[in-house]
């Protein structure tokens, strides 16, 4: 999956970068991040850069945010973060 997964705290959000996988040689077509955390709304982003800004979170709960890549071959196992949204 993406690597150097990167999550930094926003004002009810989060800012998340990453760097493309090894892509076996089919390019990468989009990235689906996701927001997740107990009793709160899940929050996603689709792109095809690597980054994206998540925004409705709530503050001062800790957030897990998986990424994952699709390309041709199907999608990739998730890396994973956690972020405190300010």
């Amino acid at each position: 999956g993406p690597v150097g997964l990167a999550a930094s705290a926003r004002l009810s959000g989060a800012s998340v970068t990453w760097t493309a996988p090894n892509n076996g040689g089919a390019a990468i077509t989009s990235y689906l991040v996701t927001a997740t955390a107990s009793g709160q709304t899940t929050r996603t982003c689709t792109t095809s850069s690597t980054s994206c800004t998540l925004s409705g979170l709530t503050s001062g709960i800790t957030y897990t945010v998986s990424v994952t890549a699709t390309n041709s071959a199907g999608t990739g196992d998730a890396a994973t973060t956690t972020v405190v949204p300010n």
